[in-house]
């Protein structure tokens, strides 16, 4: 990327005193979305202008080392209850639209049910009477001017999670609605700094992915962000949605195909600095989107006024009434460091061989390098025999979730 400029106005000691912040911007190209839809203030895209991907120079003198272990499970539902599991899930304090906003529809969880192992978010055309912020008393005079008490023409289903997240891996599957104006988004939003990442956010139709980062970087209350789309996708069926969240990159996935990389820092010719690499002193380039703070998980099926992004299409008659966007299940996963226990070692014949994530595949070599004994594992726990082999020294080399971990292993009769 070409530096357009570089004007120095502060020197803040950011990641733990590792480099110095310089201001500088790149250029990149414009883009047209900041992010998914916010929880506090829907008119906040129209006034944003800060989607365009842009970086600051840092000085740096060297890079984290990351977790690279393998993922493991830690939060899922399956949604195979019949009602919403509230100890995983909440509905936000503010769940209605303002006038002018991006969103003609309140939140409520009538419109969040269970049936057949899916959770289902049903917009409907329907009048309620409700409060478009539950903190708030009825009477209270909400930015718009209107009391916060409202009557509102469209309803439909969001879902937060109790719990906060930040780096790993965030999954859902799912399948989206057919008709105009229906924005199926799966989120993560939160922190005291505006932190976004949406995974998808579909205001665009169901043949074009979007994908958005935020970040309040410069601390004047609204997100710098990072939008991105590619065309050319079919979403009205099953599939699945995946996002690799590290210090250092971003992935995002389509049925485990990478359809979008983001990277945290760069160097001056463009390329990705990356967590553990041995890097020289000097200025490199961070993307200011880029989230620091734990987020909530958030899905939600929002309906476009005449005020949405981009070139979005908002509802209309032809919209149908009830469409659900269905949710088979969302998981997030955290790596953790790969550990293996080998029983006994050194051994007569049987070891049993033990790890805290599951194993894809063990290997057994001789001193030589010669592979003696393969086996495809899809479990935490095996047992190998190696009463067969001569006594002596062999190398064991495991995988896991694509770690390698060796260990040497001593065969002696007894």
């Amino acid at each position: 990327m070409k530096l357009a400029c570089v004007i120095v106005t502060s020197l803040l000691l950011l990641f733990s005193g590792l480099h110095t912040t310089v201001s500088a911007q790149l250029q990149t190209p414009a883009c047209v979305h900041g992010g998914g839809i916010p929880l506090l203030l829907d008119l906040y895209l129209a006034n944003l202008g800060a989607c365009n991907c842009q970086r600051s120079g840092v000085i740096l003198n060297e890079f984290p080392k990351c977790d690279e272990g393998p993922f493991v499970l830690d939060f899922e539902d399956n949604f195979d209850g019949g009602t919403i599991d509230t100890s995983k899930w909440q509905l936000p304090g503010f769940q209605g639209a303002l006038p002018g906003g991006q969103n003609v529809g309140v939140y409520t969880w009538n419109n969040v049910s269970l049936s057949d192992g899916m959770c289902h978010l049903t917009a409907k055309k329907e009048t309620i009477t409700t409060r478009a912020t539950n903190w708030y008393d009825d009477n209270y005079i909400l930015a718009d001017g209107h009391p916060n008490l409202r009557t509102f023409n469209f309803t439909s289903g969001l879902i937060s999670t109790n719990r906060q997240f930040l780096y790993g891996k965030y999954e859902i599957r799912c399948r989206m609605p057919k008709g105009k104006g229906f924005w199926p988004a799966f989120w993560v939003f939160g922190g005291k700094r505006w932190n976004e990442i949406d995974f998808f956010d579909s205001y665009a139709g169901l043949k074009e992915y979007v994908s958005s980062l935020g970040h309040d970087f410069n601390g004047t209350g609204g997100p710098n962000g990072c939008h991105g789309s590619r065309k050319g996708f079919d979403f009205s069926g099953w599939h699945t949605f995946s996002c690799i969240f590290d210090y250092d990159k971003i992935e995002f996935l389509i049925d485990d195909n990478t359809v979008r990389e983001i990277n945290r820092v760069i160097t001056g010719d463009g390329k990705p600095v990356l967590c553990g690499d041995n890097i020289d002193y000097g200025v490199y380039y961070q993307l200011e989107a880029y989230p620091i703070e734990t987020m909530n998980i958030i899905v939600n099926l929002a309906l476009l006024s005449k005020n949405g992004p981009a070139d979005s299409t908002p509802i209309d008659e032809s919209t149908p009434y009830p469409s659900s966007f269905d949710i088979d299940y969302v998981r997030y996963s955290k790596r953790v460091p790969a550990a293996l226990t080998i029983y006994p070692n050194p051994t007569p014949g049987k070891i049993s061989i033990h790890s805290n994530v599951a194993m894809q595949s063990a290997e057994l070599f001789n001193l030589a390098g010669q592979s003696i004994y393969k086996l495809e594992v899809s479990a935490t726990d095996f047992e190998m025999d190696l009463t067969a082999q001569h006594n002596g020294i062999y190398l064991l080399k495991v995988s896991l979730d694509g770690i390698i971990k060796t260990s040497k292993i001593i065969k002696l009769d007894p």
